[in-house]
């Protein structure tokens, strides 16, 4: 994961650092592997970015994530 780009896309969306890096934390408690956990994610970093995501959307980042893990197709995704 390229994590200047992610804080790029933290500081240039006014996100709260602090709610970026407790998503952080509880996903690295998480089963990744699980899809549930994966939507659970998904949602919570939708609702910290303010933004609504669709179905189709969040179905993209779980099989992103599912088949490739966290990568910077996904930041892509976050950032458009």
């Amino acid at each position: 994961m390229d994590i200047n780009k992610l804080l790029d896309i933290i500081s240039n969306n006014n996100i709260n650092q602090k709610d970026v890096f407790s998503l952080i934390e509880i996903a690295s408690n998480m089963n990744l592997k699980d899809e549930k956990n994966i939507r659970e994610l998904i949602r919570r970093g939708a609702k910290i970015v303010k933004k609504s995501i669709t179905k189709e959307q969040e179905d993209e980042m779980v099989k992103l994530i599912m088949t490739k893990g966290i990568t910077p197709d996904l930041l892509n995704l976050l950032n458009a």
